[in-house]
C-alpha cells in the first residue's frame, strides 16, 4: 500500500472499515438488486474500494463476491485541457456485459460530480444497463453538475485547495487512511 504523502490523516484503519461497511449495509437495505448486480470501481479512485464492496455484499448476501470490473474514464473528462491523459491508460475492465445490468458505480470521493459524468459515459460505451446507483466513501460537498451518491459513508465538507486520498491496504492488514493533502 503506498501512504498518502504530506497528508492529514481524517480517519485511519477501523474508522476506514466502519466507513466501507457503513456502504455495504446502506446497499444491501436499498433493496437493490444483487442477484442480477455488477460492481464498477472509477479509475483510479474507485477501484480498491470497490473490489472491497463487491466483497463485502457478497459475504452480506451469503455469497462469493459480486462481479467486479473497472471503468476508465480517462477518455470521457472533460478536463483534459487542463490534465492530459495519462502516457499509460489501462482499458475498462468489465467482467460481464452491462446490458440490462443494475450497476453498482463506485468511487472514493465525490466533488464536482465530473467523474462520475465521465463513468458513466463510459458505461453507456459499453451497453445499456438497467439501473446505476452510486457509492461513495466521502462526499465532500462542491457539487456543479446535478448527480448524487445513492450510498455515502460520510459527508464532510473540504476546503477547495485540498483534495482526499484514500488509502487501503489491500494485504489485508488494517493501515487504511483517508488524509487530506494540497490540491
Amino acid at each position: 500500500m503506498s501512504a498518502p504523502d504530506r497528508s492529514r490523516v481524517i480517519f485511519r484503519g477501523e474508522e476506514v472499515v466502519r466507513l466501507m461497511d457503513g456502504v455495504a449495509e446502506q446497499v444491501s437495505a436499498s433493496g437493490f438488486d444483487l442477484s442480477h448486480s455488477l460492481v464498477l470501481g472509477i479509475a483510479n479512485g474507485g477501484v480498491a474500494l470497490g473490489r472491497y464492496l463487491a466483497g463485502r455484499l457478497g459475504i452480506l448476501r451469503g455469497h462469493g463476491p459480486l462481479p467486479f470490473g473497472v471503468a476508465e474514464i480517462s477518455f470521457h473528462r472533460d478536463d483534459i485541457g487542463h490534465r492530459p491523459i495519462p502516457g499509460e491508460v489501462r482499458p475498462t475492465e468489465i467482467p460481464e456485459a452491462v446490458e440490462d445490468r443494475d450497476i453498482l458505480l463506485v468511487d472514493d470521493v465525490i466533488a464536482s460530480g465530473r467523474t462520475v459524468r465521465a463513468a458513466l459515459n463510459e458505461i453507456f460505451d459499453q451497453g445499456r444497463p438497467r439501473s446505476v446507483r452510486l457509492a461513495v466513501l466521502l462526499d465532500r460537498g462542491g457539487r456543479r453538475l446535478p448527480l448524487q451518491p445513492d450510498f455515502t459513508g460520510i459527508r464532510r465538507e473540504v476546503p477547495a485547495d485540498q483534495r482526499v486520498r484514500l488509502a487501503l491496504d489491500e494485504e489485508g492488514g488494517d493501515d487504511h487512511r483517508v488524509g487530506l493533502v494540497p490540491a
